[in-house]
């Protein structure tokens, strides 16, 4: 599994990449919205993690301009703020799957499998 991780949190970041390198997943990184957005448009990824507060391009809008690139790989956001109309948003933009901070890796690396299962399904039809 090749998972893109755009996070602004440095310490954040290593929790997650060391967990997800330890399952066997291949991580890239991205430390702001541009870099994450370059990143998306040229590789692929089966799954992206995506902040919602990022430097340069925020993670809504990074998920809107990838969503209208025609990029479908499922995204998953992340959020230390836990506003009723921001999580909407975020669907709203296009994320397939929306989680507040703090967060549990077993339950991320669940939802995570969750969602890819449901696209695969969905390649497949």
């Amino acid at each position: 599994m090749k998972l893109l991780l755009v996070e602004n949190y440095q310490d954040l970041s290593e929790v997650i990449f060391d967990f997800f390198e330890s399952k066997g997943c291949s991580l890239d990184y991205a430390r702001d919205g541009l870099q994450g957005f370059t990143l998306a448009s040229q590789e692929h990824y089966d799954l992206i993690i995506l902040d919602v507060i990022l430097l340069h391009m925020d993670g809504f809008t990074l998920c809107q301009k990838l969503r209208q690139q025609g990029i479908d790989t499922p995204i998953l956001m992340l959020s230390a703020r836990d506003i009723r109309d921001e999580i909407l948003e975020g669907y709203d933009m296009g994320a397939d799957d929306y989680l507040v901070k703090p967060v549990d890796l077993e339950i991320l690396e669940a939802r995570i499998k969750a969602l890819l299962r449901r696209h695969n399904t969905l390649l497949q039809v």
